[in-house]
């Protein structure tokens, strides 16, 4: 799954075994005495998982804006997936009429002003697509430009008046794809010029984006080889205020990729992924103000074992949280660590049934996390589901 450019994050293929309650039951036992009475005001007991369309689906991104305000995006049917918790439960959010879209992630300025980006599909063509919540309905906004066979895959909100969405969009009279930033200023989307990061036989991506301020911004993508899989290389983008430079790593793994990133500061953030070009194993990076260095994560399946993480966010410079999936010996689980500061530790699982990922998290207080994703067992279709607290 690792040597060639990865399906995005809501579609990418499940398996492996994880029973929604075996994982509530572990990601509650993670919380304190305080955090768990927070989490027991807003959250429906014994049930973490939103409501189910139809036809299944998935959650592919999540934003806190408080405990008991919540949104988790993703598709279902090739049709645009909105959930809301509002502290008793979560339901189903109707999008636009007539869209056929899916979204890949999903930030907020406040309860009435969220943004879910993702790519509209019109024939055979894809739109990079940005839906805004006004407190009563989504809507969908104009992106100025024209941006061919666009997608957006992650959204990051600085203030009403300052907000990143990246992805990637085809290169004119090319099939190659090309890494894409769009800018909103409160009034506009507009599309930011972005530097060359490859070639004319690669394609590049971008996954996610994340900011402190108006002056530090980040984005993670992929480089993606035509004719040499396994070789395919990450890079990272910061954005100083003027505009987008690419980063050196002192660590690029060829075979790696990095698809999550977050900040808490200008001498602190972290991106995630996985390394490795037969089977992958988890990668963390950190930024500390000078350069990116790896990290020690755990690795649960062991080196034989294919797994990544998917997304981070992190709260202050001692909590951080990080989920993907790992394989087991009958399957694939949901991957989560939690990081304290000193060292990355995986929260457990238990009762192994059916198969999960876990694709997005989000929190706005150490004790107030949420993790989305998507499971499924033998005989029934995929469903979304949000579980909270680790």
């Amino acid at each position: 799954m690792h040597n060639s450019r990865p399906a995005r994050a809501l579609v990418r293929g499940l398996a492996a075994p994880l029973a929604l309650g075996g994982l509530f039951g572990g990601l509650a036992a993670g919380l304190g005495p305080a955090a768990a009475a927070s989490a027991a005001a807003c959250q429906v007991q014994g049930s973490p998982q939103p409501v189910s369309p139809p036809k299944g689906g998935v959650l592919s991104g999540v934003a806190v804006i408080s405990s008991c305000d919540v949104w988790a995006v993703g598709a279902t049917d090739a049709q645009a997936l909105t959930e809301h918790f509002d502290g008793t439960a979560w339901k189903v959010v109707p999008g636009p009429k007539n869209l056929t879209a899916v979204l890949g992630g999903v930030g907020a300025v406040s309860s009435s002003n969220v943004y879910a980006v993702g790519s509209s599909v019109q024939g055979t063509d894809r739109f990079p697509l940005v839906l805004h919540w006004d407190g009563q309905a989504w809507a969908q906004q104009t992106i100025s430009g024209t941006v061919p066979d666009g997608e957006l895959s992650g959204v990051k909100v600085v203030s009403a008046t300052d907000i990143w969405a990246v992805g990637d969009a085809d290169v004119p009279g090319t099939n190659r794809r090309q890494p894409l930033i769009l800018h909103f200023n409160g009034s506009s989307w507009t599309s930011t010029r972005v530097p060359q990061v490859a070639g004319m036989s690669s394609d590049a991506v971008l996954d996610a984006v994340s900011a402190t301020s108006a002056h530090d911004a980040w984005a993670v993508g992929n480089v993606f080889n035509f004719f040499s899989q396994g070789h395919d290389l990450p890079f990272i983008l910061h954005w100083n205020g003027i505009l987008w430079t690419r980063v050196p790593l002192l660590v690029s793994p060829r075979g790696a990729g990095l698809r999550g990133v977050t900040a808490t500061a200008p001498n602190d953030a972290w991106a995630v992924g996985f390394t490795g070009s037969a089977t992958g194993q988890p990668l963390t990076l950190h930024w500390n103000g000078r350069s990116w260095n790896p990290v020690p994560s755990p690795s649960p399946g062991g080196p034989a074992s294919d797994s990544f993480l998917a997304s981070v966010t992190a709260t202050s410079r001692f909590s951080a949280f990080a989920v993907g999936q790992f394989d087991t010996s009958d399957g694939r689980d949901g991957l989560l660590l939690r990081w304290n500061g000193f060292r990355w530790r995986q929260v457990p699982t238990a009762n192994p049934e059916l198969r999960t990922q876990l694709t997005g998290v989000d929190a706005d207080s150490a004790s107030d996390v949420w993790a989305v994703g998507s499971t499924e067992s033998n005989n029934t279709p995929t469903i979304p589901f949000a579980v909270h607290g680790f």
